[in-house]
């Protein structure tokens, strides 16, 4: 909006310069130093573009990875035998509990750590089994192993998900903003008036406006609009209820 209305202010505002502010060599000026302001603009965009994305493929190969330990896990205590089969329910039961409470919009940050908190019984019924080989001895003490490092992946998905976007991202953001607001202002202050000038600065508006939300979302992989699927917990959940 604030992109656009700069384009929108320039044309209003050419019709209340004097002509000497509209000359060729003014004209030229303008069209240098913004086109200075166009190239920080770009890198800067580039830049965080770059950071978001490769922000969101660490959150997806995080889940990812934490889907296929708990295939594992289960694979491992049904090597294990009858004795594990409540500890394989109840990781089932953690399972689900953990896509519901992630991926819910309705429930507070708070709730959801309180949640998984509960999740722990299932380290708790492994610990509890009582091997009587050293093959399910093995077995139980690599399940610990990687319940423990389920845990770590839960809470820190649940931390992730809570944190607020730094200050210094919205400070770089609105610098972004106010470059394109004066790219954008200096366009309309030379462009013809005509629709389809007009409505061109409209939809590069748009599109740049576009771009720096996709930017604020993808840095937000757990909240708003573009969120990450639960694809890989629920494809994890339909393996161990086999």
């Amino acid at each position: 909006m604030c992109i656009t209305g700069g384009s929108v202010l320039g044309i209003f505002l050419r019709a209340m310069l004097p002509e000497r502010h509209l000359s060729e060599e003014s004209k030229n000026m303008v069209t240098l130093g913004m086109g200075l302001v166009a190239t920080m603009a770009a890198l800067a965009v580039g830049l965080l573009i770059q950071g978001a994305q490769e922000n969101f493929r660490d959150q997806r190969g995080d889940l990812i990875d934490m889907s296929a330990r708990v295939v594992l896990l289960d694979k491992l205590l049904s090597d294990y035998g009858p004795e594990a089969r409540a500890a394989r329910y109840t990781l089932r039961g953690s399972v689900r509990l953990t896509i519901n409470r992630l991926w819910s919009r309705d429930i507070p940050d708070d709730s959801k750590l309180d949640a998984l908190s509960g999740q722990d019984t299932v380290y708790d019924k492994i610990l509890s089994l009582t091997p009587h080989t050293g093959r399910e001895s093995s077995l139980r003490d690599e399940a610990l192993s990687l319940t423990y490092d389920l845990a770590q992946a839960r809470y820190s998905l649940v931390m992730w998900q809570s944190r607020s976007v730094p200050g210094a991202f919205i400070i770089v953001l609105g610098v972004l903003v106010f470059w394109f607001v004066a790219i954008f202002f200096s366009f309309g202050l030379y462009a013809p008036t005509n629709a389809t000038v007009v409505s061109t600065l409209i939809i590069a508006a748009l599109s740049v406006s576009l771009a720096l939300f996709i930017i604020m979302e993808m840095n937000r992989p757990f909240d708003g609009v573009l969120r990450m699927p639960s694809d890989p917990l629920v494809e994890a959940l339909d393996r161990i209820n086999k």
